[in-house]
């Protein structure tokens, strides 16, 4: 992992300070999102957990559902803390679903040298975050159901 004082290197805040405010907004609320979701998985059961991202859906706006999704990633790669498929699943998806977009979390499982699970979000029949790995799990759940 990066060293946590990595967020502030001169090249990173000169990206920043390139882009709109609204992907600054955008970039800011994902980092916002993955935090809290790193503490929802430290402290919450995992039932709960998994169907946090869940959020009611709000007003529809016009928004780039992608932007929202590359936002999370990069977000989740200078965030100090770890995030992986799950941290960014529920990030992702409880943004686009504040945004009126009906964004669905799937939990899937793989078997080889154990049990292994991992999470992925789909708009429609679009794959936006953990889409790399998905093809090798097999879905047992979607949020919301």
């Amino acid at each position: 992992m990066a060293h946590p004082f990595a967020l502030a290197s001169p090249s990173r805040w000169r990206r920043f300070r390139r882009l709109s405010v609204g992907q600054r907004r955008l970039l800011i609320e994902a980092a916002a999102r993955l935090a809290w979701a790193a503490v929802l998985v430290r402290v919450a059961p995992f039932h709960r957990v998994i169907r946090s991202g869940a959020v009611p859906l709000g007003p529809m706006m016009a928004h780039d559902h992608a932007a929202v999704a590359r936002a999370v990633r990069w977000a989740a790669a200078v965030v100090p803390f770890r995030t992986v498929c799950l941290q960014q699943g529920l990030a992702c998806q409880a943004m686009l679903r504040a945004r009126g977009l009906d964004a669905r979390l799937h939990y899937g499982v793989a078997t080889g040298d154990g049990l292994e699970g991992h999470v992925w979000v789909m708009l429609g029949d679009a794959t936006l975050i953990g889409g790399d790995e998905a093809s090798r799990f097999k879905s047992v759940a979607c949020f919301p159901d």
